[in-house]
């Protein structure tokens, strides 16, 4: 499907609009809920499970160079990385025991 010029600024002012008027919603209304109340809970858990299942979507269904790599590797990686993550509770060292993991399985698969 191909769009013209003014569909296609069309599209990104109503985009812009979407996601600029939930971020100045909660700007505005942050400091008026408690951060330890239910609805506080309830938009952590939304935006902890979103990030969850993006992550989950470039794991099975990567682009690029992650397309050449077999989904067992990935998934050994990410095991890797929490392993780490959990073990020490540092994030650069998780990371870096990640992607130095998918270094190494990359270059011998």
């Amino acid at each position: 499907m191909t769009y013209s010029v003014s569909e296609t600024w069309f599209i990104i002012a109503l985009a812009a609009l979407a996601t600029g008027g939930w971020r100045l919603a909660g700007l505005l209304l942050a400091d008026l809920i408690s951060h330890d109340s239910w609805v506080m809970q309830w938009v952590n858990a939304i935006a902890h499970a979103m990030v969850a299942a993006v992550l989950i979507l470039i794991m099975v269904y990567p682009t690029g160079a992650m397309e050449t790599t077999t989904l067992e590797s990935r998934l050994i990686c990410l095991a890797i990385g929490l392993a780490c993550m959990l073990t020490t509770r540092r994030l650069g060292l998780s990371l870096l025991a990640s992607l130095s993991s998918f270094a190494v399985l990359a270059s011998l698969i």
